[in-house]
């Protein structure tokens, strides 16, 4: 036999047809397996958790830094309404207070009439419009940075939200949200109200109206507390509010804030998902200052975290990673500042923060003296 004409199965070099393999080789082949075992399912699947495991932490903070980014920008953006509107207002932004033809008695919780306020001609403050009323009241001041912002369709204060807490706790579609820049995405609890003027003219909070709104106002700058002995006034060179050296709060004349840069006029605030019920605080949630605060504890300093102490329901830290706020400041700018705990002046009472804001924000708008002031009585 010739070597060349003996191929096993294999296809000659001339195009002629192999043998076919043996019967117990055929069966071999047909046995290949073709599956997964038990084992190597479990080792894709234990691999796949562990990828969800590194990824997951990734992608949650990669959110919560976009959220916090928006909120950032929203802050810049307010800045940028305020000096818009400060520049066609002769220097002030929008002040927080009610108007009332009768001029009940000229303080921050009854009203005011133009006169009293500086504003007979209505040139430094803007005031609802479509009203029947012969002395239209104030515009909220979240209602003023909406139309900075382009909702120029809001002209009183309810096209903005709904009167009343127990509206707002509800999911009513009445509560429009017209623009993104009052509205922190990290805020699980948006609606709030911001207080002054309500929808009556008279400081109840179930008259208050309500809307989408996550920031805070700095009453320092925009309220209307005057200085002692007609008021108690806000802190002013190692004074606090109450003290004789206490001085008046700016009704929104930004132009008179000392080294503005430092002093806060927004910030992350508003009630909580775990305190919706403090919507009906007098006050308001979204009011915060050196003034008193609804406790009745008079703030001992004229820096943030003095104010978080006495406002502790109100400002909102823990919105964000590492317990920041988002804060615009009197010149406009918006800037992070981080809660770290641990202050140097803290003494262990209950009317000193044991936390400390970094870098470091004033709430007074006055040149602020040595800090903290006296304990109360």
């Amino acid at each position: 036999m010739v070597a060349d004409d003996v191929h096993f199965g294999m296809s000659s070099p001339r195009g002629q047809r192999g043998m076919r393999p043996p019967a117990e080789l055929r069966g071999r082949v047909s046995g290949v397996r073709t599956g997964f075992t038990l084992i190597e399912v479990l080792v894709v699947v234990a691999i796949i958790a562990v990828l969800i495991a590194i990824l997951i932490p990734a992608l949650t903070e990669a959110r919560d830094q976009a959220r916090s980014a928006k909120c950032l920008a929203n802050t810049r953006d307010m800045g940028t309404g305020i000096n818009t509107f400060a520049a066609a207002h002769r220097s002030r932004f929008q002040v927080v207070a009610n108007i009332s033809p009768t001029n009940t008695n000229n303080n921050p919780t009854g009203s005011f009439d133009l006169s009293s306020l500086g504003d007979s001609g209505r040139t430094l403050y803007a005031y609802e419009s479509g009203t029947s009323t012969p002395t239209p009241n104030l515009l909220g001041w979240p209602v003023v940075l909406a139309r900075e912002a382009g909702s120029r369709s809001l002209r009183k204060n309810v096209d903005w939200g709904v009167v009343g807490p127990d509206r707002a706790k509800k999911d009513n579609p009445a509560i429009r949200k017209f623009t993104e820049v009052l509205s922190c995405p990290a805020d699980e609890y948006p609606i709030n109200t911001f207080g002054l003027p309500s929808s009556t003219g008279a400081d109840e909070p179930a008259k208050y109206v309500f809307g989408y709104l996550s920031y805070g106002i700095n009453v320092d700058i925009v309220g209307t507390s005057l200085a002692p002995p007609a008021g108690r006034g806000v802190w002013s060179n190692g004074s606090k509010s109450g003290s004789p050296g206490a001085k008046a709060a700016l009704r929104g004349w930004i132009d008179k804030v000392v080294r503005p840069s430092e002093v806060v006029v927004l910030a992350d605030a508003g009630v909580g998902f775990k305190n919706a019920d403090l919507l009906n605080q007098a006050g308001a949630p979204t009011l915060f200052g050196t003034g008193d605060p609804a406790a009745g504890i008079r703030v001992r300093g004229p820096l943030l975290e003095y104010v978080d102490r006495s406002y502790r329901l109100k400002l909102r830290p823990e919105r964000h990673r590492r317990n920041r706020l988002n804060l615009t400041f009197a010149d406009g700018h918006g800037a992070p500042v981080q809660r770290i705990l641990g202050n140097p002046l803290y003494d262990g009472g209950e009317q000193l923060p044991n936390w400390r804001y970094l870098p470091k924000v004033r709430v007074s708008p006055h040149e602020v003296g040595t800090y903290p002031g006296p304990l109360d009585p």
